[in-house]
């Protein structure tokens, strides 16, 4: 008889818009199922960016919108992706509109603890990976709520990290209703060679959260980009990228830190 995987839900969250958050859930998404691992995508942002970039473009009957508005086990709207080991729940342009239906939902902070139940008791995944909006809103709060892990994405800007106190607030009051939510990291992201890291932005990032910034760091790479366009994940399309080490690099911390709670 199989034994159930002990399935662990990160949620790659801050509420800064272009951060790279799609980015980082499925390009750490293919470098976990390379290793090995069974991997569920959710994609909770209506701009579906991260549905496009497992090369499904086109609306879909499954898709996270439907799921949790309707309170339906997410396990009726997973999709088998092209690539071993991945799953995908897409999203949905509904989810533009999602926070204003959400004020009549009864006990809205549970739905996303609900949907996912039976997927998390089955224990098929390893990971369950999911891409947040970049917001603090209603929807935000219910999928922390059923999280184990936060990845915070941040370049190492000055306006990258503006708010990042604020989101650091946000996930102290969600905590207090979930026991078990964790900061997984903060990985800095869009990170330039050409540029210093001892930046002033890098230091008040360091000397605010020097313990909470993952040592793998996410470069510059022009491929990141370009596997966007054709819609696949970057080691798919440009496996000899050096982003693709950054990303394995990444899946590799993210297993060890996982291993210690």
């Amino acid at each position: 008889m199989r034994m159930a995987k002990d399935t662990k839900v990160i949620s790659v969250s801050i509420h800064k818009g272009g951060s790279g958050k799609s980015s980082i859930c499925g390009n750490l998404g293919y470098a976990l199922a390379s290793q090995g691992y069974k991997i569920l995508l959710i994609d909770t942002d209506s701009q579906k960016n991260l549905s496009r970039s497992f090369g499904i473009t086109e609306a879909c009957e499954k898709n996270f919108y439907k799921s949790f508005m309707e309170k339906e086990d997410i396990r009726n709207h997973i999709l088998k992706t092209d690539y071993e080991s991945i799953d995908i729940v897409v999203g949905d342009v509904g989810l533009a509109s999602i926070e204003k239906k959400m004020h009549s939902m009864d006990y809205r902070e549970l739905r996303m603890s609900e949907i996912m139940a039976d997927v998390i008791d089955e224990g098929i995944y390893d990971f369950i990976l999911i891409d947040t909006s970049p917001s603090l809103g209603m929807l935000n709060t219910s999928i922390l709520n059923a999280t184990d892990e936060i990845l915070i994405p941040v370049e190492p800007t000055a306006f990258g990290i503006e708010g990042l106190g604020v989101f650091m607030e946000h996930y102290q009051a969600i905590k207090e209703y979930n026991r078990n939510l964790n900061i997984l990291g903060i990985i800095l992201n869009k990170v330039d060679r050409r540029k210093n890291l001892s930046t002033d932005a890098y230091e008040v990032i360091k000397a605010v959260f020097g313990d909470k910034i993952l040592d793998t760091k996410i470069y510059v790479d022009s491929n990141i980009e370009n596997a966007q366009w054709v819609n696949a994940p970057l080691a798919a399309e440009y496996k000899n990228s050096r982003a693709v080490e950054n990303f394995r690099s990444l899946a590799k911390e993210v297993i060890e830190i996982v291993k210690t709670r």
